[in-house]
């Protein structure tokens, strides 16, 4: 039986902090209280930390804090983040290349790759000791085993409520097991 580790959007933390839209609400809320399995990359915070900085900061503060006590999420800590240049992330060479390949916006690839990627980022946590996100990473693995599920058993569901997310069908982009839902 495979099992869906949700990666969001950014969006759905923005409004769920702002308490915007219920949808959102109901999903932080789904994370905090740990009836979700989610995987949360560092890009997504930085994102989230930055559009949250003037107006918001203490729900951001909170989401951030909450969801690093999550036992169901593994992210990273504001700290690790806090050096992020989202700029320069969206900018990179691989960033614009799967934009343009998936029809899609630049600032969206990076959640996209680390999505894509999810399965590869737990099958490689053991041998690739350099690799940044290990914490994430060991953390996701260990969530996963209090659950009984196997890894391998894992697909990404990317959560976002931008539609279209990517302007080409998945099939066509052999993106693995990656599923995109659109929420609410």
């Amino acid at each position: 039986m495979s099992t869906p580790v949700d990666v969001l959007d950014t969006q759905i933390l923005v409004y769920g902090a702002t308490e915007s839209e219920q949808w959102a609400v109901d999903i932080l809320e789904e994370l905090l209280c740990g009836d979700r399995v989610a995987y949360i990359p560092r890009y997504v915070l930085a994102e989230f930390a930055r559009v949250m900085r003037t107006e918001f900061v203490e729900p951001a503060r909170f989401v951030i804090e909450s969801l690093g006590r999550s036992d169901t999420v593994a992210a990273a800590h504001i700290r690790q983040v806090a050096d992020i240049d989202i700029p320069t992330t969206r900018n990179t060479a691989t960033a614009r290349t799967l934009a343009r390949v998936c029809d899609m916006e630049p600032k969206d690839a990076p959640v996209l790759a680390a999505a894509a990627n999810l399965s590869e980022f737990l099958t490689t946590v053991n041998t690739d000791h350099s690799n940044v996100r290990l914490a994430e990473a060991y953390v996701l693995l260990n969530i996963l085993d209090r659950a009984g599920v196997n890894p391998d058993q894992v697909y990404p569901r990317l959560l976002t409520n931008e539609q279209p997310f990517v302007g080409r069908p998945l099939s066509d982009l052999r993106l693995g097991r990656l599923t995109i839902k659109h929420v609410p």
